[in-house]
């Protein structure tokens, strides 16, 4: 079972499309995530409206973080529910999922997994930044500035680096033991 896309290209068009449908109700997503942003402070003791979340299985992905940390098919079912979830609502994915499915990828030495994970965040950063500034508004959030975010674009480089040699060792007959 294939749970990613082969082509960017067509995940690329997906969430766009998603994006621009999901923006006329970004006006009240700001006060959502004022609303968030107060409780998450202790400024209110409980959240009103709806939380958008992505979800497996109908259960929030966080719960799947701590237990299913070391488990690759969980963390791309988690990745893709949250450029699912990102489609749907408009809300940025959490970048802990791909982190952890680029590490996974990267132990069992499958970099060409390693790299569609690192560019699939990057790509969502990039559509989300767009979105916003199609409408000229400016996102709520710096995405760019997660330490998670950070390392996963610092890890893109290195990771096409080892799929390039990975080729190159198969090209030559090279077997890796």
């Amino acid at each position: 079972m294939e749970i990613l896309p082969k082509d960017n290209s067509n995940i690329r068009e997906y969430i766009a499309q998603a994006m621009r449908a999901a923006l006329p109700p970004f006006e009240s997503r700001y006060r959502e995530l004022e609303a968030v942003a107060s409780f998450l402070s202790g400024k209110t003791k409980s959240l009103s409206g709806e939380v958008f979340s992505a979800k497996i299985d109908g259960k929030p992905t966080c719960q799947f973080a701590e237990s299913h940390k070391d488990d690759l098919d969980m963390m791309l079912r988690a990745c893709k529910a949250e450029l699912e979830n990102m489609a749907s609502t408009g809300c940025i994915v959490a970048p802990f999922y791909f982190e952890r499915a680029a590490i996974l990828a990267k132990k069992q030495k499958r970099y060409d997994l390693e790299v569609k994970v690192c560019e699939l965040l990057i790509l969502a950063h990039e559509i989300f930044k767009d979105a916003y500034r199609v409408h000229g508004k400016k996102p709520p959030l710096n995405i760019d500035a997660s330490p998670r975010y950070e390392k996963v674009v610092k890890r893109l480089p290195k990771a096409r680096e080892n799929l390039r040699k990975a080729i190159a060792a198969h090209k030559n007959g090279a077997i890796d033991v």
